[in-house]
């Protein structure tokens, strides 16, 4: 089958923060990166070189309606990293305690949805209903939205067990000793296995996505938001890739009827 396409978004909660975005296709039966953006609008009109990202509203309507055009079919399903349900989210969900019990341990539980975005988070499930990617919360489906999270997904495809760590805000917690140049080193280090890793499962990725460079050679140099820009596509690649999970039968769903976190279940 050479007729699905899986749309990535790592989803800023709010407007103030760009959203990484991922479009994968099959062809050959295999999965094919055709295009890896750091924001919405970069995906929809490329940004020029070197220009910073910023947020803004997504339209889905006019997303998607890209995405089809650059993967030449219809979008099979659409997976965000963002809390999703079918109802307001007035607070930690079922969804939110499962994932928790699971992978707290291993340090990729989930925080509560803050109700300060209820309303934002709401919007999005509903703008995407409009578009006809209802929100998936159980029997898996062809077509539609469905919510994932990169830290346990990323622990079952490297078999770790513990969260990586590949936030570029949290370097000073992972090397705490380190100088700014060896925490940036150890991050690329983290970064390379993720991508390695991925290229297993997306054969092309490092033709649409690849570390980001210092024209000086000192990582310590490298402009912080390029940094978080690429931790954003990086993270879109793989909600992306866990919707060809799901597609594939490879999912979980953790939470309820209103609302479910899928993780990838990957056959041994």
């Amino acid at each position: 089958m050479n007729t699905r396409a899986v749309l990535g978004i790592d989803a800023a909660w709010t407007t103030k923060n760009p959203s990484g975005v991922a479009l994968l296709v099959e062809e050959d039966k295999k999965w094919k990166l055709i295009s890896c953006a750091i924001s919405y609008k970069d995906f929809t009109h490329p940004l020029e070189v070197d220009e910073k990202p910023t947020g803004e509203e997504p339209d889905f309507k006019k997303i998607i309606e890209v995405a089809g055009k650059k993967a030449a079919r219809d979008i099979s399903i659409v997976a965000l990293d963002m809390p999703l349900s079918k109802e307001s989210i007035e607070g930690r969900r079922k969804a939110d305690q499962q994932v928790s019990i699971h992978y707290g341990a291993r340090g990729a539980g989930t925080h509560t949805p803050n109700k300060e975005y209820a309303g934002f988070f709401k919007k999005v499930c509903d703008d995407l209903d409009k578009q006809n990617y209802p929100l998936i919360t159980g029997t898996p489906q062809e077509r539609g939205a469905i919510e994932v999270y990169p830290h346990p997904a990323l622990i079952e495809l490297t078999k770790s067990e513990k969260r990586l760590p590949y936030k570029v805000d949290k370097i000073g917690r992972y090397w705490k000793d380190d100088t700014r140049e060896e925490r940036r080193k150890n991050l690329f280090a983290q970064w390379q296995i993720i991508l390695d890793i991925l290229k297993l499962q997306i054969p092309n990725l490092d033709e649409q996505i690849s570390l980001p460079k210092s024209e000086i050679g000192s990582l310590s140099k490298i402009k912080k938001w390029k940094l978080k820009a690429f931790e954003d596509q990086l993270d879109a690649v793989i909600c992306a890739w866990v919707g060809v999970c799901f597609l594939d039968n490879q999912a979980r769903a953790y939470g309820d009827e209103t609302a479910a976190i899928w993780i990838p279940e990957l056959n041994d």
